[in-house]
């Protein structure tokens, strides 16, 4: 399963307020810290819950100022998927194809 991510600043010392609000959302997404010195998260979740996760954290922001910022990767591999996806539709399949009961050829 794909997940997608953001970059979260919050202020030093509210990490902990943070998690608290952000666990509160019912499993919407979760985090790991990047750097502790300047508190910059690494925010991941499914991608079909972006809208949800962006409301959560405008919620979150009114209790804990953060800046959101695109994961640097998740344009690049959302491109990366389309163009895949589209290679595949024109019938240009690469790498070693899988299908199951049988090892790759």
């Amino acid at each position: 399963m794909e997940s997608d991510c953001l970059l979260v600043t919050v202020e030093r010392g509210r990490t902990a307020m943070f998690r608290f609000l952000l666990e509160a959302h019912e499993n919407l997404a979760y985090f790991t810290v990047l750097e502790r010195g300047t508190a910059l998260l690494k925010v991941i979740f499914a991608p079909q819950q972006r809208t949800q996760v962006l409301a959560a954290l405008e919620e979150i922001s009114a209790a804990v100022p953060l800046q959101i910022k695109e994961w640097p990767a998740s344009a690049n591999r959302r491109e990366s998927c389309a163009r895949q996806v589209r290679e595949i539709r024109a019938g240009r399949e690469g790498g070693t194809r899988i299908t199951p009961n049988r090892a790759p050829s």
